[in-house]
């Protein structure tokens, strides 16, 4: 909806007289009942992900600062389009006309801004391991927490700016659309080259520490402490970079989608001078922000083993397995071979592990002093 008396612009929020003049009343509170739905399903979703957020510190610390800041957002976002979804059709009557606009105006601009900082997320978590990647050595000990600080002094007044401006209509839609698939497609590419970055590094680093190992201990390491990186510290902080990005590099293929796949939708609205494409255009746009903000925890989860264990083991807290049968496993001697007592099975595992290693040492010495034998027995016939 556009207001021409003050060239403002909504992001998430329909016409009604519109909607009641074509007759699509009831559909579209059908989609709106939906949605409340998805938002209620999604409000339970992201508790859930705070909860692992704060209780698994599954990734490094300022990447888990900027994540906090990622699903902290929803919150604001999801209260404000419930707003907005409430005032849609009824509730304006309770209340006076400026009271209303403020209400409508402020929960706007905050769906909005919130949009946008989901929308421009994607380059930010990039550019935080490219910071991992420059200071690889001292990366994981010195904490380094002002680049999130840095990264998110810079993010939130972009995004600020780049929602009011596109509120109060400062620039065609297509710059807004354009900036914002580019952001997404090169923070894409970014990532691809710091994966490959860390790769090569990691491979170097292998190399120096082979070739260090070689050198006689007589020789000068002054030209590998130059170029090399072979401390084990920095070698894992490189094979963590390396994971961290595979990881992101997971992730970040549905957020690209859902990124494009939005700003593509908001362009469709604004060329449009079709009132029911206008709307169906709104709507799906509502929609697919719904099922970006489903989407992305679960992924997340799915590609975090800390978080999938645990959501394994409380799904089994909640649904417990189904009582199976008890196998009394025995070997052939009648030894028993599954035991309830984890501490007792471990014990046992070990215990045979023992054995075997001792089992091996024995043969593996008989096997050279019967080789011993056999050559002393030879050089005293060549010696007779």
């Amino acid at each position: 909806m556009m207001d021409s008396s003050t060239n403002y612009r909504f992001l998430t929020f329909i016409n009604g007289s519109v909607v009641d003049h074509i007759g699509w009343r009831l559909p579209i509170q059908f989609f709106y009942s939906f949605e409340v739905f998805m938002l209620f399903t999604n409000f339970i979703e992201y508790l859930y992900t705070f909860y692992l957020l704060l209780r698994f510190r599954a990734m490094h610390s300022n990447l888990h600062i900027l994540l906090l800041l990622y699903g902290g957002q929803y919150f604001f976002s999801m209260i404000s389009r419930l707003f907005l979804v409430y005032f849609q059709f009824n509730g304006s009557e309770s209340i006076d006309e400026s009271t209303f606009h403020s209400l409508l105006y402020t929960a706007n601009y905050t769906r909005t801004i919130c949009l946008f900082v989901a929308f421009n997320m994607l380059p930010f978590l990039v550019f935080e391991r490219c910071f991992a990647t420059c200071l690889s050595g001292t990366y994981e000990t010195d904490r380094n927490f002002w680049i999130p600080l840095i990264l998110i002094s810079i993010m939130m007044p972009v995004c600020v700016l780049s929602a009011v401006a596109y509120i109060r209509n400062w620039f065609p839609i297509y710059a807004h659309c354009i900036l914002l698939i580019v952001l997404n497609i090169g923070g894409s590419l970014l990532l691809i080259i710091v994966t490959r970055c860390n790769i090569r590094l990691h491979k170097y680093a292998l190399f120096t520490h082979d070739s260090r190992s070689q050198i006689s201990v007589f020789s000068s390491y002054s030209t590998l402490e130059h170029h090399g990186l072979y401390s084990l510290s920095e070698r894992f902080q490189v094979s963590e970079n390396i994971k961290t990005c595979q990881w992101l590099s997971r992730i970040q293929g549905s957020i690209l989608f859902f990124n494009v796949a939005c700003v593509s939708i908001l362009i469709l609205e604004y060329v449009s001078r079709n009132e029911k494409l206008i709307i169906m255009a709104n709507v799906s746009f509502n929609i697919l922000c719904t099922i970006y903000a489903a989407v992305t925890p679960i992924v997340v989860i799915i590609y975090t083993p800390e978080w999938t264990r645990e959501t394994i083991r409380l799904w089994h807290l909640i649904s417990p397995p189904s009582n199976c049968d008890h196998l009394d496993l025995r070997t052939t001697f009648g030894e028993e071979m599954s035991y309830s007592d984890k501490n007792v099975e471990s014990k046992v595992y070990f215990d045979q592990f023992q054995k075997n290693l001792t089992k091996q040492a024995m043969e593996k010495s008989k096997r050279k002093q019967q080789r011993s034998s056999s050559w002393n027995n030879s050089e005293h016939e060549i010696f007779l």
